[in-house]
This record gives structure tokens, C-alpha cells and sequence, in this order.
């Protein structure tokens, strides 16, 4: 099985016993889940492989023909792109094939040295695409060239474009440093996991550090991602946009929780057994950028019920998430209000609902109340909301003497 052998292309490997070590990795990984996950994943590229190898077959010399003056043109565009007026020099500091080298040769021991390899085929094309242009008769740079001509009907024109990069040597010589930080996150592998309580656990200790390395860095976030990695080995990953940015700790953990409980509730009554899970927070800003108007959503202040009951009554509103598949700021589907069974105690009053957006307190029902947040949560709404109270303030401000209302919350 192609995808489990070993990968002998990289400086320091060559000479050793392949046969041997593959022979090694098959025997210990046959019956594991990892094995079978990649036994799916090889019968997926050799099904691939067969469908190429077919369209191969049926290329007429017209059609090559053609697809060639296509490519020449492709390429000639190309070449205008190749700078040779200033190199790049990339360092891995890990120094590990530099370790290899120096055991095998200790007179390089103290000295300066680059390692380096000619490996088949370069960077950017991974194994299994490795082992897809192999069966076509493609194994260097060079037979890429070669079929230029049949590339292009072989595969999208995206990846025509890119692999005629390949072949020609020719990638982006851009070299940035004004990068800015898109997302924060933590990741861990680890035995299986199937307990819910222990997957909240974990959880809740990946969010923690999340939100440790956001306070360091002064940042705050408005997308939530929840990232899982099955012990069948298929990856997942669920997000949920908040309202506002924040880095509160609670709200975080909440956030995360809910979607790894909808994962939980997903499977069941089977269990969810994960090897790997992750929580990373994106579309981050640092906090001093955020606008005044824009208050840092807290728990508490999450979703309240107003009332006008009985001192002894007391009815709760928590978040719940209905679906946590991917949603943008402009529509989010994702809050649905639930509440518990009511006091036993009969009202002797109405209630009403406050809107975790808006703060709006109009509601009476929790019809009413979803209708109103699925309002709130569109862009264009909330944008208004902030308008109306930035002029508010202001009208405040000149009046004087007068004390300043609390920001709305959102």
C-alpha cells in the first residue's frame, strides 16, 4: 500500500533499506484504524489513477496537437513571470538533516553546512498527487515538460497552470513581512477519547490556552472554529461567528462546548471517539481597534429575560446552537432560545424578552424573540443599531452634566 510507505526523497534518507522499512510500517500498522483509513484513501487514488489512465488512452493526436500550442503559449506567459534579480535564502533552525549529516560525517561537527536533496518532483506536490503523476509516466520536472501536452486535458486548468510552474521552476519571489496574524489556535493528539465529560475537558483546556495567547497578544476574535479528528482518522471542523469580538474566556468556552456538544448529539447514541481536537479563534483584530460602540460580548450578558414576575418566580433563557456548520456575519442561523419548564407557580404578570443584539425588551413570546435575532444578526441591521447609538452619544455628550447611559451590548 503506496500511502504508508516510506518517503525516501528527503535529504539524509537515501541508501537505506526501503524494502525492509516499509515491510516494517505495513506489519505494524495492518489492523489499525489507521490502516484501514489508509486503505480507503489508497482505493481512492488508484480509482483516480484508472480514470486518467483511460482518458490517456482515448487522446487523439489532434487533440495534442492543439492542447501543445496551448501549453507553449501558457509557458512562454510564464517565463515573463521568472525574477532572477534578487535570491531568497529560507533557513529551517531545526538543524535536523544538519544532526544526520553530522553523525554520519563528525568532521562537519562545529563547521557550516546546508543540506539539501534532487528529489523527484518539488515542493508543493504532495504524495498523493506524487503517486498519481508517477503512474502516468511523470517522475521528475523534466517528464512533466515532456507531456505538457496532455496535462491540460487531463487535469483542471488550475492545476495545469500550476504543475507547468513546477516543471519551468517558476513560484512568487514576493517575500512579505507585514504579515498579520488571521487566527489563534491550539491543537492536541492523544489516546482515544469518547467520554463527553473528558472531550469537554479537553475542550475546555484548549480554549483556556486559546485565550491565554489572545490576552498576550492583546487580540480579540468573532469566529469561533471547533477542529476534530476522529479515531477513524476523518477530520472535521464545525465554526460559529459571535456577535462581536472578544476574548473572554467564558464566552469562548461556551461557544466551543455547544459545538462539540451538536458533534456529541450527532452520533449518538454511539459514541464520538476523537484522537485529535483543536479550537482556534479567527478574524482577529487587535482590542484597541475595536470600535467603542462594539462593547466585548461577556456571558452574563449573553441573553437575558426581562421580567415583570413575582419576586419568586424565576424562568431561565440559555444559547443553544441548532446547527454548527459553518455560517458568515451576514446570516447566522445558529442561536435558537431555549427555555426549561416553567415555575410551577403561575405567573401573575407578563414578561418580556431582551435581544442579546440589541438589548430591544419588546418581545413577549420566543417566536417573537427568534424572529427578532435572526433580524439583529443581519449585517446591514446591526450597522444601523451602531449608527443610531453613536449619534445617541453624541447628542449625550453636548448636553452636558448629564450622565452617560451604559453601552448597549451585542
Amino acid at each position: 500500500m503506496k500511502t504508508i510507505q516510506l518517503n525516501d526523497q528527503k535529504a539524509g534518507m537515501q541508501g537505506l533499506d526501503k524494502e525492509h522499512i516499509n515491510k516494517i510500517i505495513y506489519e505494524a500498522s495492518k489492523g489499525t484504524p489507521y490502516f484501514a483509513f489508509q486503505e480507503k484513501r489508497q482505493k481512492s487514488i488508484d480509482q483516480k489513477v484508472k480514470e486518467l489512465k483511460s482518458a490517456l488512452q482515448k487522446i487523439t493526436e489532434a487533440e495534442r496537437s492543439a492542447s501543445l500550442k496551448k501549453m507553449n503559449i501558457l509557458c512562454a506567459s510564464l517565463e515573463t513571470e521568472r525574477d532572477l534579480s534578487h535570491s531568497i535564502v529560507h533557513i529551517d533552525m531545526d538543524a535536523f538533516y544538519a544532526a544526520v549529516e553530522m553523525e554520519d560525517n563528525p568532521k562537519l561537527k562545529g563547521k557550516p553546512i546546508a543540506v539539501g536533496g534532487s528529489s523527484m518532483l518539488v515542493s508543493g506536490i504532495g504524495p498523493v498527487s506524487g503517486q498519481i503523476l508517477n503512474a502516468l509516466g511523470i517522475h521528475t520536472c523534466w517528464d512533466m515538460w515532456e507531456k505538457r501536452d496532455v496535462i491540460p486535458i487531463l487535469f483542471k486548468e488550475s492545476s495545469a497552470d500550476f504543475y507547468m510552474r513546477v516543471a519551468l521552476g517558476i513560484s512568487s519571489t514576493v517575500v512579505k513581512s507585514d504579515y498579520v496574524r488571521k487566527s489563534i489556535g491550539t491543537e492536541q493528539t492523544f489516546r482515544e477519547i469518547s467520554n463527553p465529560e473528558e472531550l469537554r475537558a479537553k475542550c475546555q483546556e484548549l480554549c483556556q490556552e486559546v485565550v491565554e495567547d489572545l490576552k498576550l497578544r492583546n487580540m480579540v476574535g468573532k469566529v469561533v472554529v471547533l477542529k476534530y479528528k476522529t479515531t477513524s482518522f476523518d477530520s472535521h471542523t464545525r465554526n460559529h461567528s459571535l456577535p462581536c469580538h472578544t476574548a473572554d474566556e467564558e464566552v469562548i468556552c461556551n461557544t466551543a462546548r455547544k459545538l462539540l456538544d451538536a458533534e456529541i448529539a450527532a452520533v449518538a447514541p454511539k459514541p464520538l471517539c476523537l484522537r485529535l481536537m483543536g479550537v482556534r479563534i479567527a478574524n482577529l483584530v487587535y482590542e484597541d481597534m475595536v470600535h467603542g460602540d462594539e462593547k466585548q460580548i461577556k456571558i452574563k450578558d449573553f441573553l437575558k429575560p426581562k421580567q415583570t414576575l413575582c419576586e419568586d418566580q424565576v424562568v431561565t433563557v440559555d444559547s443553544c446552537h441548532k446547527d454548527p456548520e459553518e455560517c458568515n456575519e451576514n446570516t447566522c442561523k445558529e442561536n435558537e432560545i431555549s427555555m426549561p419548564e416553567p415555575s410551577s407557580k403561575p405567573a401573575t404578570s407578563k414578561m418580556s424578552y431582551i435581544c442579546p443584539v440589541c438589548n430591544a425588551s419588546q418581545m413577549k413570546t420566543l417566536d417573537e424573540l427568534n424572529t427578532h435575532i435572526d433580524n439583529c444578526l443581519n449585517k446591514s441591521a446591526i450597522k444601523e443599531i451602531l449608527t443610531e447609538d453613536l449619534q445617541q452619544k453624541k447628542k449625550e455628550t453636548t448636553m452636558g452634566g448629564k450622565e452617560k447611559c451604559k453601552e448597549k451590548n451585542f
